[in-house]
């Protein structure tokens, strides 16, 4: 049905254009799909040492894809993702009153408390200990107790 030059010319230029949109579609749809995979991922194992390489390996892809795609979906780089996450768990545990500060850094796949009070404190902007402090319940220890 296309009898000239021109219709055929116009009609490869549709066709491309259709291709292009249903590719970008697939492409994005990927790189969300991976942001979730990524989310879960850290969600089942927060309690451990998490890499980038870990993860990629975990899901079957590489370590630059994983890297690149979740910061494109989320705007955050895995590794602060992945910090957000543990101090997260951190506040919630140190809230409780229940462990000691080493307790919650091995708790959480910290490799040292002081690994754990360093990024706690890049988070948060203030100390393991000072985020205990301001949480703790009234008439339970005094502010000079360590």
């Amino acid at each position: 049905r296309l009898g000239t030059l021109g219709q055929i010319i116009q009609w490869i230029n549709w066709f491309k254009e259709a291709v292009s949109r249903i590719l970008e579609r697939r492409r994005d749809t990927r790189v969300d799909k991976i942001a979730e995979m990524v989310r879960e991922y850290v969600m089942e194992h927060y309690k451990e040492r998490i890499t980038l390489g870990q993860a990629a390996e975990a899901l079957n892809i590489s370590q630059g894809y994983l890297s690149t795609a979740f910061k494109k979906q989320s705007g955050e780089s895995f590794t602060n993702y992945v910090s957000a996450i543990k101090i997260e768990k951190a506040k919630e545990l140190i809230a409780s009153h229940q462990y000691m500060m080493y307790e919650v850094s091995d708790l959480l796949g910290f490799d040292t408390p002081f690994c754990f009070s360093k990024v706690f404190k890049k988070v948060e902007g203030v100390s393991p200990r000072e985020f205990m402090q301001s949480h703790m319940p009234e008439g339970m220890g005094d502010s000079s107790e360590e």
